[in-house]
């Protein structure tokens, strides 16, 4: 999605990633069990599951409705009726290093695992193959042909040609875990495991704000139309507004979820979509309404 403030565009989008994370995308809500797909509908509320072969690994939303899903060692596309429609064959360089992917601006896909960093296009054709230092923890798409990624110490870009430049710099703040593009205001959220910083991408990353995380959050999420922020920490979800001002705190019912690993934000309604062990439930914040989803596969991701 492209952007303007101040005169200028950019690119920028993301896969957020915090134990395992996800947001919701033109109505549409993907999320994967250990070895499932399924896609939600929110204005009709259709959900469609698919079995995987193996362990779903990552998940990137595309802007016809369907999603990259790479599983084992298989990065598939799927269209919106959760038909197949290409396979390929992606090696796993680090097989228990969590996978990062990220929608191309062509179409196609970035994915991110150990230190490697790989494009496919449209058509799932292998078209670069980049390698940073050291391992990656977080993955953003911000031009056609580059990518931002997070490693131990900061956030690096890469383009034209595989060359990298460190953007921010992280060291002291903690492990960096997820980053999480504001996209109406340009505004890159960064989560490590003791803030959630936020950055003005039109503005050289300088730092705008900062909030100190509470304790055990394990899942983070962010409205792409108020740039709201979300944090579930064990059994307490907290909101803040785009100047980081805190907003509004719920107590997760003890019987509701158990060891929540993913969050979503619904783009059309009030609802936010939360991943457990025991599978999805989603929490309307107008109504303070929980509905557990049927299924018994452990939620491990959204997007």
């Amino acid at each position: 999605m492209y952007m303007k403030r101040n005169g200028l565009t950019v690119l920028l989008a993301c896969l957020l990633t915090l134990a395992e994370l996800g947001h919701a995308h033109a109505g549409v809500v993907w999320w994967s069990g250990q070895h499932s797909v399924s896609r939600l509908e929110s204005a009709t509320g259709q959900i469609r599951t698919l079995a995987a072969s193996s362990r779903v690994r990552a998940i990137a939303p595309l802007a016809d409705g369907g999603a990259w899903v790479v599983h084992g060692e298989a990065l598939e596309r799927f269209d919106a009726a959760l038909r197949s429609t290409r396979v390929v064959v992606v090696k796993q360089e680090t097989p228990d290093a969590p996978t990062y992917a990220a929608v191309a601006g062509d179409g196609g896909v970035w994915i991110a695992q150990g230190k490697a960093i790989d494009r496919f296009d449209a058509m799932g054709t292998l078209v670069t193959q980049w390698r940073h230092p050291t391992t990656i923890v977080a993955l953003a798409v911000d031009r056609p042909d580059g990518v931002l990624i997070a490693d131990a110490t900061g956030v690096y870009q890469y383009k034209d040609g595989g060359l990298s430049t460190r953007v921010i710099d992280l060291r002291g703040t903690g492990a960096p875990a997820a980053m999480l593009v504001d996209l109406a205001a340009g505004y890159l959220w960064v989560a490590t495991s003791s803030y959630g910083i936020q950055f003005d991408g039109f503005a050289g990353f300088q730092e705008r704000s900062r909030i100190a995380l509470p304790p055990g959050t394990s899942a983070t999420a962010l409205d792409v139309t108020t740039g709201d922020l979300w944090l579930l920490s064990g059994h307490r979800l907290s909101g803040f507004d785009r100047d980081a001002l805190p907003i509004a705190s719920w107590v997760v019912p003890a019987d509701t979820i158990a060891d929540a690993s993913a969050l979503a934000v619904d783009a059309l309604f009030p609802r936010l979509w939360i991943g457990d062990r025991y599978g999805t439930t989603t929490f309307n914040h107008e109504s303070m309404q929980w509905i557990r989803l049927t299924g018994a596969d452990p939620t491990s991701a959204m997007a």
